[in-house]
């Protein structure tokens, strides 16, 4: 159900720590899987161990899993998109299962990291999809990705590869954010069972905070520093600038974007004043993308017109959270390094009555991470695992 993170680079560390590490990892192993395989159904803890790094060469030793047939063609939402269906042979219509990835993953379904996670799933007796959305890939989030998504879910539905009439959702980091516009839709809303997320943000203004100054709302609503990577202000800022009217003018925010260095993506913003001629929306998006004062953000964004409000709006679930009225199963960790903590919270307290949330030292980001210190951490992953396998299905 999430990705996977890279193994750490260097034979070095791998010879110097193997030992020790196979000696936590195993005994935290043991006692997870023990655990897990007391209370829980089988199924959703093999897609843990497939997707734990660290437990790659456990995940060898798993019972051989069922044969799945693979379907690819365009996508409903856009015919210029692909996409991928597996589906278990010998099960017929199982239960469906859209799959959101993140973004800017290259390739969308045909990454590996994200055509594993989709097998794993399949495998335990579900039909998943994934659609490749627009804009995703390039790290732009639009309303043209949450109209594609929906048309794609409509499709899914009301295939005859799936049991009808509902299906699940299931999305990675902001691709949970968009499974639950998607849940929240008027188009849609009708067609969702469920909705289980890995890590979503709740309000693209937050993101606009952590990209520009570092800082979002933590777990009590109090601002939080955020140690955010480069990727997480680039997809911010092209989010932004593509809601951006007139050519000339996202032209020109591009370009801003382009001169900064690959570590300090909006430097281009604060080392030179908005070109004359650009339109009103154009130089306050100059504004707030170069802004590095906590004080002045507030005012900024509150001067946007209301049609940019109305715009960020759609791309954040927070507001429609409240309308769910079906089961969404989220996790999150404890410490990340793209979202503020108060996000999948706030989500959470929007609707505690439908809204279950797993907060967890075993997440980095959106990737399962088995360490010493985190074998607690793990068997709560375990048991998000069960929960989201329950109301997959």
């Amino acid at each position: 159900m999430v990705a996977r993170a890279p193994a750490p680079p260097g034979g070095r560390w791998r010879r110097r720590h193997r030992w020790r590490w196979g000696c936590a990892a195993g005994g935290a192993l043991g006692l997870g899987l023990l655990a897990a395989l007391v209370v829980m159904e089988f199924g959703p803890i093999t897609v843990l161990v497939r997707t734990t790094p660290q437990l790659q060469g456990v995940a060898r030793w798993l019972p051989r899993p069922p044969t799945l047939r693979r379907r690819v063609g365009p996508t409903a939402g856009d015919p210029a998109e692909s996409g991928a269906l597996w589906v278990p042979v010998g099960q017929p219509r199982p239960p469906g299962v859209l799959l959101v990835n993140g973004v800017g993953v290259e390739g969308g379904w045909r990454n590996p990291v994200i055509g594993g996670v989709a097998r794993d799933i399949a495998q335990v007796g579900f039909a998943v999809y994934v659609p490749n959305l627009p804009g995703l890939q390039r790290g732009v989030v639009g309303a043209d990705t949450v109209r594609a998504l929906e048309a794609d879910l409509l499709w899914l539905a009301h295939s005859r590869q799936v049991a009808a009439p509902r299906v699940a959702m299931i999305g990675i980091c902001v691709g949970g954010s968009l499974a639950l516009l998607a849940a929240e839709a008027p188009a849609t809303r009708a067609v969702v069972r469920s909705v289980v997320g890995i890590d979503p943000y709740a309000r693209l203004t937050d993101l606009v905070s952590v990209a520009t100054l570092g800082e979002g709302p933590g777990p009590t609503g109090a601002p939080e520093r955020i140690p955010v990577l480069p990727w997480v202000k680039l997809v911010v800022a092209r989010s932004v600038i593509a809601t951006v009217p007139g050519a000339a003018n996202r032209a020109a925010l591009t370009a801003a974007l382009a001169r900064g260095p690959a570590a300090h993506p909006l430097r281009g913003f604060r080392t030179q004043p908005a070109p004359l001629g650009l339109q009103p929306v154009a130089r306050a998006w100059w504004e707030i993308l170069g802004n590095r004062r906590p004080g002045r953000l507030p005012g900024l964004l509150r001067a946007l017109p209301a049609t940019v409000h109305r715009q960020l709006a759609a791309l954040s679930p927070l507001p429609g959270a409240p309308r769910l009225r079906i089961p969404v199963v989220l996790a999150a960790p404890v410490r990340d390094w793209a979202f503020p903590g108060g996000e999948a919270l706030a989500l959470a307290r929007a609707d505690p009555s439908w809204v279950q949330l797993t907060r967890t030292d075993a997440l980095d980001h959106a990737t399962p991470a088995l360490g010493p210190g985190s074998v607690i951490g793990y068997l709560e992953l375990g048991a998000f695992f069960m929960r989201a396998h329950a109301v997959l299905g």
